[in-house]
């Protein structure tokens, strides 16, 4: 089993899910683990796992100021400190692991979770939908289900959803690569066969 740590990273608090993952092609896999913490505090808890990916931000050459001033957009200073303590937490993972931390922005957790649902990038609700679908449930709270008969996905809510799709866009896009070398290699074997 694969572990993924999928991290959607907050300027004060952030969410995480350690998912695991078997080796059979299109599992969504199980929820080891989940939290909203405080940056210092998932800092000094960081559950290790096979594989650590972040939600990371992009700015898109927009100008990068504290305010917002007149007509034109600026990055909020919360953005600022969410990027600084992606740093951090890039840094105490190598630490720990002696790996890098994956990044992927929202657009491509979006667009990957939620493949082939139609134009533009999906909303929430879609990336919700999608997830609740890869543990074959029609609606969130089928897959959360109650306190008395916990579902799949028991106690996800707010930004837990955000590292979720973290994590399985992450396993996906893995998974996707698995394929491609397996056809590529399969492909050369049947070259040198032929050939």
């Amino acid at each position: 089993m694969t572990t993924i740590l999928g991290i959607d990273p907050g300027p004060e608090r952030s969410a995480y899910v350690l998912l695991g993952r078997g080796d059979n092609y299109g599992e969504p896999g199980v929820l080891l683990a989940k939290d909203h913490l405080d940056n210092e505090q998932l800092l000094e808890d960081l559950p290790l796992a096979d594989v650590c990916v972040v939600e990371f931000t992009k700015s898109y050459a927009i100008p990068v100021r504290p305010e917002q001033v007149g007509k034109r957009a600026y990055f909020p200073q919360a953005v600022l400190d969410t990027t600084l303590f992606i740093g951090r937490l890039m840094e105490v993972w190598r630490v720990m692991t002696s790996r890098k931390i994956e990044t992927l922005t929202a657009v491509k957790v979006r667009n990957v979770v939620c493949e082939g649902s139609g134009k533009g990038t999906p909303g929430d609700a879609q990336v919700l939908a999608a997830l609740c679908d890869r543990w074959g449930f029609k609606s969130h709270h089928g897959a959360k289900g109650t306190a008395k008969n916990p579902g799949p996905l028991f106690g996800v809510k707010e930004h837990i959803w955000d590292a979720l799709a973290v994590a399985v866009a992450s396993g996906e896009l893995r998974d996707f690569e698995e394929l491609r070398a397996a056809r590529r290699k399969k492909k050369t074997q049947l070259t040198l066969v032929t050939g």
